[in-house]
């Protein structure tokens, strides 16, 4: 999650962004069987976000860990999803189940 140069300093000195990857690195820690993410890349500069965002996809994959990712960005869903629900004021206006080819770019 690349936070190895964090480890000297206390929470209230991260910032936003830090504070988010040591959380995501908190939650895959204990080896989950389900992963529930929201927003978890908000406050992350375009790069970074990329960046994890790859590293998210291949931990889920090798660590074989079912994720539900609640997002408001279509590039994260389509970076992180096997199969996408839409939602507007709490009802599902679409669905998408992505092949391994879609998901995977």
């Amino acid at each position: 999650m690349r936070i190895a140069a964090l480890a000297d300093r206390y929470p209230h000195e991260l910032s936003g962004g830090e504070q988010q990857r040591v959380a995501l690195a908190r939650a895959l820690v204990g080896s989950p069987r389900l992963l529930l993410l929201d927003e978890p890349f908000s406050s992350l500069d375009p790069e970074l976000r990329a960046a994890l965002r790859d590293d998210v996809r291949r931990l889920q994959r090798s660590l074989n860990v079912t994720s539900i990712y609640v997002t408001h960005d279509r590039e994260d869903a389509a970076a992180l999803a096997d199969h996408v629900v839409e939602m507007r004021g709490g009802r599902v206006v679409a669905e998408d189940h992505l092949t391994r080819e879609e998901s995977a770019s």
